[in-house]
């Protein structure tokens, strides 16, 4: 947890962080500077009305390790319905 997107920037480009899970308006500014060209996003959470535009994550580009590791854990969630019932949980108040 951070306190600002910022220091999760300055993680990020130290290597002392493997990806960044930050909004779109935070990590863009970033990705479009001469600093961040070594960096794209590789998922987008789709926009609803509570998360507005959604998030995004960003790994370092080139790195397939990371990225299959986060990629392969997301399919699990989403498959065994954890993602799902979390939705339900923290948005809808449903258990």
């Amino acid at each position: 947890s951070y306190t600002a997107a910022d220091n999760v920037v300055a993680d990020l480009t130290a290597g002392r962080i493997d990806y960044a899970l930050l909004p779109a308006q935070f990590i863009q500014p970033f990705l479009d500077s001469k600093e961040g060209a070594d960096y794209e996003v590789k998922h987008q959470v789709p926009g609803n009305v509570i998360l507005g535009e959604g998030i995004a994550y960003a790994v370092r580009k080139g790195d397939s390790e990371t990225l299959q590791k986060i990629d392969t854990v997301l399919a699990e969630l989403a498959q065994n319905g954890v993602i799902e019932a979390m939705v339900q949980k923290w948005f809808f108040g449903k258990e």
